[in-house]
């Protein structure tokens, strides 16, 4: 298993992992280091909807650090912020759960 750096914040890392699954396909992994204690703000993000501990760690790692602030967004400008930091992929999934966070739908 390799070891990259996925992102990085300020207190957090994400970590990825990449490995061969049962297919011989590679798999990547992208999971967060508990060596660090997370800012209020990225606890703050989490209590929106839709948003877990990674997708609040990569909004604060592109500058958004309170729920007021990412109620003001647009989920697709945020969506292609987000896209690009990853290096160009980005499930889309990620779209539809920023809209559901921002418009408060599930």
């Amino acid at each position: 298993m390799d070891y990259l750096e996925c992102a990085q914040g300020v207190e957090e890392k994400f970590i990825k992992y990449t490995s061969k699954g049962a297919s011989g396909r590679m798999r990547v992994t992208c999971k967060m280091s508990k060596a660090r204690v997370k800012p209020e703000s990225i606890k703050h993000l989490q209590a929106l909807r839709n948003i877990g501990p990674a997708t609040a760690m990569r909004l604060y790692s592109i500058g958004i650090k309170s729920p007021e602030q990412l109620k003001k967004s647009n989920p697709e400008e945020l969506y292609e912020e987000l896209k690009e930091k990853e290096g160009g992929k980005l499930d889309r999934c990620v779209l539809y759960l920023l809209q559901g966070a921002v418009l408060d739908i599930p």
